[in-house]
């Protein structure tokens, strides 16, 4: 399943009252280099991101597991249910909605990487007659500009999606603990007032 951000319907785009005269390949190439660069930097935090999520996911996983085998082990059927049963049950599904809920980070998201299909750049717009040879490279340069900076957005946007997801997923596990004590007390409070 693959999900993917859709750039901004007004995407940037540059000034078409720019006159291509004026504008060198060094300035291009420079703009270019600077838009690659920063592309990059998108891809690199978003695999951070996956990393960063990926390490949550284990550790989790394996408390998961453990809290399972201590529910089984302590489990004397459904009709002597324990305080520490439920706890148990609580615990077991609070751990495998926040594996659901983080497991989206490392999901198959479409990031743009640098660099543009053949397709895309070999079109018949970019060789119609009415535009000089000698302008073909500049004007391949502005289009990659433009498609990268739409590139830069889309990922940037993913990135804050991940980041803020990982953050609350984070939150959520430290917060587990006393989710627990804290039932454990009310259900304690319960019995008790029988």
């Amino acid at each position: 399943m693959s999900r993917a951000i859709q750039p901004p319907e007004m995407a940037w785009t540059i000034d078409q009252s720019i006159n291509v005269d004026r504008v060198s390949m060094e300035e291009l190439k420079l703009i270019f280099s600077q838009a690659e660069k920063r592309l990059d930097d998108t891809v690199k935090e978003g695999e951070s991101i996956a990393s960063k999520t990926m390490s949550m996911v284990t550790l989790m996983a394996g408390l998961l597991i453990a809290l399972s085998g201590y529910t089984i082990s302590i489990w004397k059927g459904p009709a002597a249910l324990t305080n520490k049963d439920l706890v148990g049950i609580f615990g077991c599904l609070y751990l495998l909605s926040l594996l659901i809920y983080v497991i989206n980070n490392i999901m198959t998201y479409k990031y743009f990487a640098a660099g543009s299909r053949p397709e895309k750049l070999i079109d018949s717009t970019y060789y119609d007659e009415e535009i000089p040879r000698s302008k073909m490279l500049l004007l391949l340069y502005i289009n990659e500009i433009e498609a990268y900076n739409q590139y830069i957005a889309s990922n940037a946007t993913l990135n804050r999606l991940g980041w803020r997801r990982y953050r609350t997923s984070v939150h959520l596990f430290l917060l587990f603990p006393l989710v627990l004590a804290f039932l454990y007390g009310v259900l304690e409070w319960i019995r008790r007032g029988k």
